[in-house]
């Protein structure tokens, strides 16, 4: 069968999770939120307002990301990851409803003058796509073996919408159901080769840390209580110092421990890539800060094994898309790129359960 390969951007997680565009405003209602709450001492607002008044100066929360690492910020860069962290976990959580109640003024989420998204706790596409493609394996959930997942989102979109096929919730379980980089326990603890779904930029409800030369992982989730538990104890950043949040960017290279994580990140990337037959983007638009990754791991993908590229975005991004992924990976054809114009459900190619030939044809299994 094709070996199918999804790329993801923000763009995957739009109706749950805000884009570049309005993220750095949902963070101030955030810190609004922890300040009402008393969730963070006064001691700590000041140096959070001037974290979010950076962010907005800067065209994306990645761009001031790597300028904080290109400069040697790293106390900086760790509150960033701390923050980003707690904001997501309180985005993607039972409370989330409440919170956005609690901003609209009672208002439903989806109100014209509102965030669209804002009290979603879900993206209900992924929902749909586990239904279609998750199999069941003696007592666990499994997705195909010919269908790989790297992503640059630091969301756990695919993990909620996975243990929602499940009876208990447990991240570090499907994490490791799915395959997935990074995951608790030992950083290396499968060969590249073998994860099925990667994240680049590391996973905000994860933290990391090195012991001698032993990197381990953790949920944040899994002993803690509460949402404002879990984001107090986040923000705090004095509990067991040697922890950190596991938001390590894919550009991470020389940085201590998250130096190592971006490297098994892009290795096995590089490596799905390596077996890709059709490759499926969903709404990721290349952006500059990340073409060096992009470039490395989109290295070896060969069309001319009878491949497919197919890019799921919104109509009015699309050839600015086409045309940096072409930039990146030159030897593409007219005939190798699609546009998918609907956005309603993640696109599933026809070829994914077909045996791809090398010749031009596809025959039914």
């Amino acid at each position: 069968m094709a070996n199918v390969t999804y790329l993801l951007g923000a763009g995957a997680s739009a109706n749950a999770l805000p884009v570049v565009t309005t993220m750095e405003r949902r963070m101030v209602i955030f810190l609004e939120w922890l300040v009402r709450n008393g969730i963070i001492p006064d001691a700590r607002i000041s140096a959070l307002e001037k974290l979010l008044k950076s962010i907005a100066g800067h065209l994306s929360i990645d761009t001031y990301a790597k300028k904080l690492f290109l400069t040697e910020n790293h106390q900086q860069l760790n509150r960033l990851r701390r923050f980003l962290s707690a904001y997501l976990i309180l985005e993607q959580s039972d409370e989330i409803l409440q919170y956005s109640t609690w901003y609209l003024g009672g208002k439903p989420p989806g109100n014209k003058d509102s965030f669209s998204e804002m009290g979603v706790q879900l993206d209900l596409r992924y929902d749909a796509f586990m239904a279609a493609l998750l199999e069941k394996s003696k007592n666990e959930l499994i997705l195909p073996k010919n269908v790989r997942i790297i992503s640059w989102n630091y969301d756990h979109q695919i993990e909620n919408a996975y243990l929602g096929f499940c009876e208990s919730y447990d991240i570090s379980n499907a994490q490791r159901c799915l395959n997935m980089f990074p995951n608790p326990g030992e950083l290396d603890a499968l060969p590249s080769e073998q994860y099925g779904i990667v994240r680049l930029n590391g996973c905000g409800v994860l933290e990391m840390t090195q012991h001698e030369k032993m990197y381990q992982i953790r949920a944040i989730n899994e002993f803690n209580g509460l949402t404002k538990e879990k984001i107090k104890y986040i923000l705090e950043g004095d509990h067991e110092a040697a922890w950190t949040p596991m938001i390590s960017f894919a550009w991470e290279k020389n940085r201590y421990i998250f130096h190592k994580a971006a490297e098994i990140a892009r290795t096995a990337a590089t490596e799905i890539i390596r077996q890709t037959d059709i490759l499926v983007i969903i709404g990721y638009s290349f952006p500059l800060f990340n073409r060096e990754i992009d470039c490395e791991i989109l290295k070896p993908l060969d069309l001319a094994k009878e491949g497919k590229v197919f890019i799921q975005v919104l109509e009015k991004d699309y050839l600015s898309c086409r045309s940096r992924l072409i930039s990146i990976y030159p030897n593409l054809n007219d005939d190798d790129v699609a546009h998918v114009q609907s956005v309603d459900q993640f696109f599933v190619p026809f070829e994914l359960n077909r045996v791809v030939n090398k010749r031009g044809t596809a025959r039914s299994l």
